[in-house]
C-alpha cells in the first residue's frame, strides 16, 4: 500500500492516463489501459512479474484495493494489453533502443517477426562477428517456427517463453506433482530440462521448465521456455 500512497501523492496514475497512447480499437472493455499498466507495474513491484500471476491475484483484497477495482485483469487481458504496444526491439544488456515498427493495433505480436528481426541479426553478425547475438522473447513469438530456424541458421542464441498447454503441464506435473512439502514454511523452485515439439515446429527443441511452489502452497506453478543455450548457460 506504500507505493499506492506514493502513486497518489506524485500523480503517477494521472500521468499515465494523460500520456499513455496505444493502438486500441476496443469498443467495450472492463479494464482501461492505464489500469492494466498500473496493475502490471504493481505486480512487478510485489514480486509477481509473470503475467500468469494475475490469475491467482484476480480477487486479492490488497491488489484490488490498490487498483481500485472489484477484480484484477486476468493473464489473457494483460497479454492482449502488451500486444497493443507497437512492435519494438531493445538491447537486453545496454537497454539501447534498436528498432521499432508502427503497426495497426489488430496485428498479432508475431506477425512478420522474422522480417523485423533478420536485419538486426545481419547487422550484429556483420559489425560484431566475434559475439553471439542473444534473443529473448515472450510467448507471443513462440509459435513462429521460422524464427527458430533463423536463429539457428545465423548462430543466434535464444530463450523464448512458451504458453502453457495440456502437454507441457502434464510433463511438468510428472516432474513435480502436487504433494505436501516437507517444510510448508519454505518456498521451492526447481529448473528441469526436457524436449518438446509444438505442432508448428519442424523438430523437437530443448525446453526449460521452471516450477515454483510458494510457502504454504500444495501446487506448483510452472513456466516454460524454449532455448538453444548449452548446459553451461542453464539454470
Amino acid at each position: 500500500m506504500i507505493f499506492r500512497e506514493f502513486d497518489a501523492k506524485t500523480g503517477f496514475s494521472a500521468t499515465l492516463a494523460e500520456y499513455l497512447q496505444l493502438n486500441d480499437e476496443r469498443r467495450y472493455f472492463v479494464h482501461a489501459n492505464k489500469d492494466l499498466l498500473r496493475q502490471k507495474i504493481y505486480q512487478i513491484i510485489a514480486g509477481y512479474a509473470e503475467d500468469d500471476a494475475a490469475d491467482a491475484l484476480i480477487s486479492d483484497p490488497v491488489f484490488t484495493q490498490m487498483i481500485g477495482k472489484d477484480a484484477l485483469a486476468s493473464q489473457p487481458s494483460l497479454s492482449r494489453f502488451l500486444n497493443r504496444f507497437d512492435s519494438r526491439s531493445i538491447d537486453g544488456v545496454t537497454a539501447d533502443f534498436l528498432k521499432s515498427e508502427l503497426r495497426p493495433g489488430n496485428v498479432y505480436t508475431s506477425n512478420s517477426v522474422v522480417d523485423f528481426v533478420r536485419p538486426l541479426i545481419t547487422h550484429y553478425n556483420e559489425k560484431f562477428p566475434w559475439i553471439t547475438p542473444f534473443l529473448r522473447a515472450d510467448s507471443g513469438f513462440a509459435v513462429v517456427s521460422d524464427l527458430y530456424d533463423l536463429c539457428e541458421k545465423e548462430s543466434v542464441s535464444y530463450v523464448i517463453r512458451l504458453k502453457s498447454n495440456a502437454k507441457l503441464q502434464r510433463l511438468a506435473d510428472e516432474l513435480h506433482p502436487a504433494s505436501a512439502a516437507k517444510d510448508m514454511s519454505e518456498s521451492e523452485c526447481y529448473f528441469e530440462e526436457s524436449e518438446y515439439q509444438a505442432k508448428s515446429w519442424k523438430k523437437a527443441r530443448k525446453i526449460i521448465i521452471k516450477s515454483v511452489r510458494p510457502a504454504g502452497e500444495i501446487f506448483f506453478t510452472h513456466s516454460f521456455f524454449v532455448t538453444n543455450l548449452g548446459d553451461v548457460f542453464s539454470p
